[in-house]
């Protein structure tokens, strides 16, 4: 995640999405005590917490029963490319995503081989400011390495 003080050309739906990803962010940090970075320059150098976890909140997993899986974003669609993120961050080695009542691990290197040798498996979904893929509830418990309730 990145510090938005100061940062110019981020839309309001990011900033939204941001904080609300922080809140579960610290969430998270709680239920597994883990050190999480504030300052901007060892988010990117060290990634979000001393784990090497990124933490990525599905606010419409319980909705959708699919968990979105980010590999490229832009703050701002007017942005000219997309930069790698989620699953494609070199941040981390873990990707964790869920909600406040079920949270999935994905080994980043797993997932990303599967989406390069066999992106068939999965749906790819492509937004103005963001490349992922869903994967659904059976998909979900298949390829997580471990899961977690709350």
């Amino acid at each position: 995640m990145i510090d938005l003080n100061g940062q110019h050309g981020v839309t309001q739906q990011y900033k939204n999405s941001y904080d609300e990803g922080t809140k579960y962010q610290d969430f998270i940090a709680v239920k597994f005590n883990l050190c999480c970075y504030s300052n901007r320059q060892n988010q990117y150098d060290k990634g979000e917490n001393t784990l090497g976890m990124e933490i990525k909140y599905d606010h419409r997993f319980e909705e959708t029963h699919n968990l979105y899986l980010e590999i490229k974003e832009k703050t701002n669609k007017n942005n000219f490319e997309f930069v790698p993120s989620g699953i494609y961050s070199n941040t981390h080695w873990l990707y964790l995503i869920g909600n406040y009542k079920i949270a999935f691990v994905f080994s980043t290197k797993i997932m990303r081989t599967y989406f390069e040798r066999r992106p068939e498996l999965f749906k790819k979904v492509e937004t103005l400011t963001s490349i992922g893929y869903l994967l659904n509830l059976e998909q979900a418990n298949i390829y997580c390495i471990n899961k977690f309730y709350f």
